[in-house]
């Protein structure tokens, strides 16, 4: 069996996550064997080739960086942008531009393949894209003039600094690390962080990126329309500071799983029950005393075992349930479903009885059954 033949073998048993990684690997462990082996190998043309342009990029292209570049400095431009499976779009406050993109047919089909399919395209190459073109559109506005539209004239009088610093604000954390770092082992990104570094090294501009922490940026553009058109701009970002000082700090992976799982059994109590007629509770003819009555059943639901692992729960833990899917149905409904009117401090009552009464079989002693409707 050839040694093609075994890679392929040893691949096909990998998940698609983990397959870009086996060509490594081996790279690895066959260099660590040559190098010990204390051999000579005869080299064939493509290695040659190879090795001989690397060492005429070494011999013959200025490797340096200015003083600016490597001190830490404050930003000059903050920009915002942000991708979907259909599009996206950036702006920038300070260099008065903005600009929105709409995924060809092509692309967007790329999203719905497998990842082991060559054409396949993963979200995170769009996130870097649209932060790529927020790259692009500055270095277009530093090579023209600071007068060239009088509201760049106002913000920089005396001209674009020498050596300007962008700052990327984005939610996607693989687009904040090839941004900063210019390198990746992702072969979906790689070309694209390529281009972002030949673009870095033509420019005297230094780009930097920083993460948004996970908040609903529904939530934000909510609050935002609250105040008049010309304003929300100069607003937004003290808004976003305000959001992100209450949310506190990012969850870790295994609670926002939690919470994800929680959200998705609700959903799954709907369809079981087969109140399908909406999901997100948010049509105008939605009653919000059906969001409370439906919240009140799923209650019982939960008490009775009715869980993710088909276990029984306490109070404490059916509390939690029912705000990870009250959560949810806010974000679509701007109501708690857990609540008869807004300003009340203590849930429904439908809802509290159930919970009351697991709390008391809770303090039962030597209780030989778990809680049951007929209990």
């Amino acid at each position: 069996m050839k040694r093609n033949d075994k890679v392929q073998i040893i691949s096909d048993q990998l998940p698609p996550s983990l397959r870009y990684r086996l060509a490594s690997l081996i790279g690895k462990e066959a260099a660590t064997f040559l190098w010990n082996a204390n051999k000579r190998f005869r080299l064939d043309a493509p290695v040659l080739r190879e090795l001989r342009a690397i060492k005429y990029s070494l011999e013959t292209e200025t490797w340096e960086i200015y003083i600016p570049q490597m001190i830490p400095r404050d930003p000059h431009f903050t920009l915002y942008g942000d991708a979907s499976f259909l599009g996206g779009g950036a702006y920038s406050d300070e260099l008065l531009f903005w600009f929105r993109i709409v995924w060809s047919p092509d692309i967007v089909a790329g999203t719905k393949l497998k990842a082991s399919n060559p054409n396949y395209v993963h979200i995170n190459s769009l996130e870097f894209l649209v932060a790529f073109l927020q790259e692009v559109a500055t270095v277009v506005r530093l090579e023209g003039t600071s007068h060239a539209h009088p509201g760049l004239a106002h913000k920089f009088p005396n001209g674009f600094s020498q050596f300007p610093v962008l700052l990327n604000r984005t939610d996607n954390t693989p687009t904040e690390k090839w941004m900063n770092d210019a390198r990746t082992n992702s072969p979906f990104a790689r070309l694209l962080v390529d281009l972002h570094g030949q673009l870095l090294k033509r420019s005297p501009l230094t780009a930097l990126s920083d993460h948004i922490p996970d908040i609903s940026h529904f939530t934000l553009d909510e609050k935002l329309r609250l105040f008049p058109a010309e304003s929300r701009t100069l607003l937004r970002p003290a808004l976003l500071s305000i959001l992100q000082s209450k949310a506190g700090a990012t969850d870790d992976p295994r609670k926002s799983g939690t919470l994800r799982s929680r959200r998705l059994h609700f959903l799954k109590f709907c369809y079981d029950m087969n109140l399908r007629d909406d999901y997100l509770m948010n049509g105008p003819d939605f009653p919000h005393e059906r969001r409370v009555a439906t919240f009140a059943l799923y209650t019982v639901a939960l008490a009775t075992g009715r869980t993710i692992k088909g276990q029984y729960i306490k109070s404490a833990t059916i509390k939690q349930y029912l705000h990870a899917a009250a959560s949810f149905i806010c974000l679509f409904t701007g109501r708690d479903p857990r609540y008869n009117n807004p300003s009340d401090t203590k849930m429904s009552p439908d809802i509290h009885a159930t919970i009351a009464e697991v709390e008391r079989h809770e303090n039962v002693p030597n209780k030989l059954e778990p809680y049951t409707v007929g209990i």
